[in-house]
C-alpha cells in the first residue's frame, strides 16, 4: 500500500461562456500596441525584451472586473474558504517566435500565501503550452500542460513555470493573476483543504501563528 510523502498540483477550469474571448484578444492586443489604452496599473510597462514583464499589459475594468468576479469564486469554492482575493491582474501577449521565460509568481523577500492562475482565452497548436518545473527526490521534472482553450489554471505561487516558443503564425493573448489569502484561513486550516495540493506539505509553515 501506497502513501503520498509530497505532492504538488495544479488545477483545471472550465471556463466556457464566462468570458468574452474575443474581445479579450482584441483587447489586449491593442492594448500591448498602445499601452495608454488600459484602465488598470497591476503591471510596469517595459520596453527591455529581456525582463519577464516585457510580455504583460494591464487591462480594461470591462475584463477586470469580471475576470475578477469568476476566478475569485473559483479559488474560494475549490479551497472551500472566502479568504481569497485578487492581488493583481494582467494580460500577457506573445507573438511569433516569441516565449516566456522561466520565472515564478513569487517575489524576493514575500511572505504572502496564496495562489496564481492563467486563463487562455484561445490555444492553437504550436502557441506553447505552460510548462511547470518542480523538484521530486532530488530530481528536476518539467511537466507539460497540454493547455485547452477557454481553460484556467491554477497553481502555487512558488511554481517555476515557462512557454516555449510560439511557433504558430499567431499572437498567443492569455491572462494571469495572483490571490492572495488571510492569515486567519491559513491558521485555521484543515490539513485536507484543497489548498495543500496547490502547495504541498511545505505549505504548513505558513500555519505558524508567530507570523501574522
Amino acid at each position: 500500500m501506497f502513501n503520498l510523502i509530497q505532492g504538488i498540483f495544479y488545477s483545471e477550469h472550465d471556463m466556457t461562456g464566462k468570458f468574452d474571448d474575443k474581445h479579450i484578444i482584441k483587447t489586449i492586443k491593442a492594448i500591448k500596441k498602445n499601452p495608454e489604452l488600459a484602465e488598470t496599473d497591476d503591471r510596469p510597462v517595459t520596453d527591455n525584451a529581456q525582463h519577464t514583464f516585457y510580455e504583460d499589459t494591464n487591462l480594461t475594468y470591462d475584463i477586470y472586473d469580471p475576470f475578477v468576479e469568476e476566478v475569485t469564486k473559483v479559488i474560494n469554492d475549490t479551497c472551500e474558504t472566502d479568504a481569497f482575493d485578487a492581488d493583481d491582474v494582467w494580460g500577457h501577449v506573445v507573438e511569433p517566435l516569441q516565449q516566456t521565460m522561466v520565472h515564478s509568481h513569487r517575489n524576493i523577500g514575500d511572505e504572502d500565501a496564496g495562489l496564481s492562475c492563467v486563463y487562455y482565452p484561445h490555444m492553437k497548436k504550436g502557441m506553447g503550452n505552460i510548462h511547470f518545473i518542480v523538484e521530486a527526490n532530488n530530481n528536476r521534472i518539467i511537466q507539460k500542460v497540454n493547455v485547452k482553450p477557454k481553460h484556467l489554471y491554477v497553481f502555487s505561487r512558488d511554481v517555476l513555470h515557462f512557454t516555449p516558443a510560439n511557433t504558430s503564425n499567431q499572437t498567443r493573448v492569455s491572462i494571469s493573476a495572483n490571490f492572495l489569502c488571510r492569515w486567519s484561513f491559513l491558521h485555521e486550516l484543515s490539513h485536507e483543504n484543497n489548498f495543500w495540493k496547490y502547495v504541498g506539505r511545505k505549505g504548513e509553515a505558513h500555519k505558524n501563528p508567530y507570523k501574522w
